[in-house]
């Protein structure tokens, strides 16, 4: 892939030419098919009920479902950007699952230069001489894989907000409050990085998405944004940076827990008949609100129904109002097979 040209195809138009281009590059980041088919937006019930074979279909570039192939894509941008949150955690003591969760064997060996048959010995529990190299060398792989992830992330992120100035100032007062420095070379890499899509990380051999891309003093796009960036700063400086909201949550509260009393519906909203028993009952519902920096506004989770009328809830009551999702993504997933095959 080119760096400049955008990762994303557009939106497939013809349902029944759509195809998925980047396999191979998804596998650089990814390694097996199985990983990335089990990262593609897992929340999506239209995506959770695709077969397997229609996955692999799709991941292949064989022509299938628009959604599928757009699930693809929006997987593949994403860990373009921002890769540091696919990163998998520091290598643990138990060292040959971890590696096994992430690779093949074979791809270990090439990756650490370590001869095969020796990387094989030691899986195997002999060859045990090998294995401070092994660990010294996954430690080293892991490092470089992170710091390249955490700086592709960084600088895509920053690089974003270089367009809104708000949103720029804003980004700037986290890394105030992280203790970073804001210098002129983080600022020229951010606009360097505004000007082109960034490639995936090969994890055998990581390097920054961005690559060799610099700020280049000559060219006038770049020049009239960093001035606009350095304006922007030294106005917030002079004004102490009023009016910037701060990543911090208001009281130094990070979380806490609140309940809501209501009444459960009727019939009127229950369109496929799943909530009969709940139908004009109070309950009381307990929830947790926790901050979230970088949209800086909390975030509801942990939603429980603790009472009903009164008393302790059913098992039922205590699930909740069913919207009737399931059976809704059903029917679309149907409506949209029937259109794909007719």
């Amino acid at each position: 892939m080119d760096e400049g040209v955008s990762v994303m195809g557009g939106r497939n138009q013809n349902l029944n030419e759509a195809r998925f281009q980047y396999k191979n590059e998804l596998l650089a980041f990814n390694r097996r098919e199985k990983n990335v088919l089990a990262l593609v937006d897992p929340e999506d019930p239209i995506v959770q009920q695709r077969s397997q074979g229609a996955w692999n279909k799709a991941l292949n570039g064989k022509p299938s479902p628009d959604e599928l192939v757009d699930a693809l894509e929006a997987l593949f941008n994403q860990q373009c950007k921002d890769p540091l949150p696919f990163i998998p955690s520091s290598p643990p003591q138990d060292l040959m699952a971890w590696m096994d969760e992430i690779a093949s064997r074979p791809w270990w060996a090439e990756t650490l230069g370590i001869e095969s048959n020796k990387i094989s010995g030691w899986f195997a529990g002999r060859s045990k001489k090998i294995e401070v190299t092994i660990r010294e060398g996954v430690q080293k792989w892991y490092d470089q894989l992170h710091e390249v992830a955490s700086h592709t992330s960084k600088i895509t992120r920053l690089g974003e907000s270089i367009g809104d100035k708000v949103v720029f100032l804003e980004r700037m007062m986290r890394l105030r409050e992280d203790g970073e420095e804001i210098t002129d070379d983080l600022l020229k890499s951010m606009v360097a990085a505004w000007h082109i899509a960034p490639r995936i990380i090969d994890w055998a051999e990581p390097k920054l998405g961005f690559g060799d891309v610099q700020f280049d003093d000559t060219r006038v796009a770049h020049r009239l944004i960093f001035d606009d960036l350095c304006g922007w700063l030294k106005e917030a400086n002079a004004n102490g940076w009023e009016g910037v909201r701060s990543s911090f949550p208001p009281d130094g509260v990070w979380d806490y827990e609140k309940s809501k009393s209501d009444t459960w519906p009727g019939k009127w909203a229950d369109q496929y008949g799943l909530n009969k028993d709940l139908y004009g009952k109070a309950y009381l519902a307990e929830y947790r609100l926790v901050w979230n920096r970088d949209r800086r506004a909390y975030e509801m989770q942990d939603w429980r129904v603790i009472e009903v009328e009164g008393r302790v809830p059913t098992e039922r009551e205590a699930a909740g109002w069913d919207e009737g999702s399931e059976i809704f993504f059903n029917e679309l997933r149907k409506e949209r097979e029937e259109s794909f095959y007719t």
